[in-house]
C-alpha cells in the first residue's frame, strides 16, 4: 500500500510539469530506485494513452482514421502464393485478410503489418515475436501458424482462419451458463499448460482474444506480446525477445482490466500471471461484467493491485460454489496464492465439469453426459439408406470414413447417424472436430480433451484424470 502511493505521489507530481521538466523531475524523485521509475512510468503512460484517446472527438476520430486510411486495398492482390479474398479487420498491429491457398486448397488468415510500421522497431520485434511464439506451439487450443513471409515489401503471417465469433462477442455483458463458463475454461487452461510447458507466457489472455468455432472447440489467439522463458536451469532464466519497451506496447492495445497485479507493476511477469487474466476472463463469463473496472486507468490499476471483487453471485445466481472458489483462487493478488500452473487450474475445472453433469437431474442430463453433438437448426430429411448402412458397419468396425466433394453433406449426415446411434452405444457418441487439425500428432490429445482426459506428466503414458 506504502509503495502504491508512492508511485501515485510522484505521477501525480509529474503530470504538473511540462513533458520536457519531467525526465529531471523522475531522476530526483525515485533517486535512483529503476523498479520505481518503471512503475511511475508505466502508470504515465496508460494516462497519456487513454487522454489522447478521451480528449479526441469522435468526428475527428473518424476523419482521422479515413484519412490515414490506405488508399490501396490487399483484396485482390497475391501475395507470395496467398490470393487476398477481403478484409476481415484491422487492429494495432495491422490488417487481418481472408486469403486462399490455392496449394492446399484452403483458407488462411493473413496478418499483415503495414508498410509504414515496418521500420518501428517495436512493432517489427512484436510482429516477428508472435509467429514465433505461436508456430512453436502445437495445441488444438492455439490458432495454427502456417508461415511467415513477406512479398513486395509487404510482411505477412499465414494463419488458421478460425470461424466463429470472440468469447467478448459472446459475453456482450452478459452472463453465460456455468457448464459453459467451465467448458470454455478448460480448453483456455489446456492451452495455457501447453503454452507454459514450452516457456512461453502470453500475456494477453482476454475474451477479444479467445475465438469460439461453431463446434464448441476454443481458440486462442494474438500471441504478439508473448514472453518466452529459457528451459534451462529450471525455467528461472527470461529471454524476452524484446527490450523494455514491450510493457508499453503492451499498454496501448488497451489490455488493462485483465492484468495480473505484477503486470500492471511492471514487475516480471511468469506463468501465473497468465492464469490471473485467464481468471479476469472466467469472472466476466459468470457476471457479464469486469471484476476491476475504474473510470480512469489509474482508478483500474488501483482495484487490480488492492480490491476484492465482489461476490459472483450477485451476477449470476447459479454460479456453483466450486467455481467460486476456483475463480477467487485464479485472482489471488499473491503469486504463491494463485494457482501455480495452468495444469492444476485445468484438473480442477474438468473436476467441476464431471461433478455438475453427474448432479444434473433428468433425463436431459442423462443423455448430455452421453454426447455432444451440437443442436441442429433444421431437421434432417432423407438419407436413411445411408445412415442404416453407416449403422451396420459402426457394428463390426472401429473406423468408418465418408467421403465425397466438398459441399455434398457428409459432416451433417455423420452428426445425423451419430445422433441416431446414440442408443448404440452404452458409453454415448462424441464428435471430435479434427478439420483444424495441421498435425497428425494432435489427433490424440484433441480426442483426450473431447473425453475429459488429462495427460500426465511428459514421459508418462495418457492417463484418465483421478476423478475418471
Amino acid at each position: 500500500m506504502e509503495r502504491w502511493a508512492t508511485v501515485k505521489r510522484i505521477h501525480q507530481a509529474a503530470l504538473e510539469l511540462e513533458a520536457s521538466e519531467r525526465t529531471v523531475f523522475l531522476d530526483e524523485a525515485c533517486a535512483g530506485d529503476e523498479k520505481l521509475r518503471r512503475e511511475v512510468e508505466s502508470l504515465q503512460a496508460y494516462e497519456d494513452d487513454a487522454a489522447s484517446f478521451m480528449e479526441l472527438p469522435a468526428v475527428e476520430a473518424t476523419a482521422r482514421v479515413l484519412s490515414e486510411a490506405p488508399e490501396t486495398t490487399l483484396v485482390g492482390r497475391t501475395l507470395s502464393h496467398y490470393q487476398v479474398v477481403s478484409l476481415l479487420g484491422a487492429g494495432g498491429m495491422g490488417e487481418v485478410y481472408l486469403a486462399l491457398d490455392p496449394r492446399l486448397d484452403r483458407t488462411v488468415a493473413l496478418k499483415i503489418l503495414p508498410g509504414d510500421l515496418a521500420s518501428d522497431a517495436d512493432r517489427m520485434q512484436r510482429f516477428t515475436r508472435e509467429a514465433k511464439a505461436a508456430s512453436a506451439l502445437n495445441h488444438p487450443n492455439v490458432a495454427t501458424i502456417y508461415d511467415v513471409g513477406e512479398s513486395d515489401g509487404v510482411r505477412f503471417i499465414a494463419m488458421e482462419h478460425v470461424e466463429g465469433q470472440t468469447l467478448a462477442a459472446r459475453i456482450a455483458g452478459r452472463p453465460l451458463a456455468p457448464a459453459d463458463i467451465v467448458d470454455i475454461g478448460a480448453q483456455v487452461a489446456d492451452a495455457l499448460d501447453a503454452a507454459h510447458a514450452r516457456g512461453i507466457t502470453h500475456r494477453d489472455i482476454k475474451p477479444a482474444n479467445l475465438m469460439l468455432t461453431p463446434h464448441g472447440r476454443v481458440k486462442v489467439l494474438d500471441f504478439g506480446v508473448a514472453k518466452t522463458t529459457t528451459r534451462s536451469e529450471g525455467l528461472t532464466r527470461l529471454d524476452d525477445l524484446s527490450t523494455g519497451a514491450q510493457t508499453a506496447v503492451g499498454i496501448v492495445i488497451g489490455s488493462l482490466p485483465y492484468m495480473s497485479p505484477e503486470q500492471v507493476l511492471g514487475r516480471e511477469v511468469g506463468h501465473r500471471s497468465d492464469i490471473f487474466s485467464l481468471g479476469v476472463a472466467l469472472y466476466e463469463m459468470a457476471t457479464g461484467r469486469l471484476p476491476f473496472a475504474g473510470t480512469t486507468p489509474t482508478e483500474t490499476m488501483d482495484l487490480i493491485l488492492h480490491a476484492q471483487p465482489d461476490s459472483l453471485t450477485g451476477g449470476n445466481g447459479e454460479t456453483p460454489a466450486e467455481l467460486d472458489r476456483i475463480i477467487g483462487k485464479c485472482l489471488e493478488k499473491d503469486v504463491e496464492r494463485r494457482y501455480q500452473s495452468a495444469r492444476d487450474l485445468l484438473i480442477d475445472l474438468r473436476a467441476l465439469k464431471r461433478k455438475t453433469e453427474a448432479d444434473s437431474p433428468g433425463a436431459a442430463g442423462d443423455d448430455r453426459r452421453r454426447h455432444n453433438l451440437p443442436a441442429q437448426l433444421t431437421s434432417f430429411i432423407g438419407r436413411t439408406q445411408e445412415i442404416a448402412d453407416i449403422r451396420r458397419l459402426f457394428a463390426s468396425t472401429r473406423l468408418l470414413t465418408l467421403t465425397g466433394a466438398g459441399g455434398c453433406g457428409k459432416t451433417r449426415l455423420a452428426l445425423q447417424a451419430a445422433a441416431d446411434s446414440l442408443n448404440d452405444f452404452k458409453d454415448g457418441v462424441w464428435v471430435v472436430d479434427l478439420a483444424p487439425l495441421s498435425e497428425p500428432s494432435l489427433i490424440t490429445q484433441t480426442v483426450a480433451a473431447v473425453l475429459d482426459v488429462v495427460a500426465q506428466v511428459t514421459g508418462r503414458e495418457a492417463a484418465p484424470a483421478p476423478w475418471a
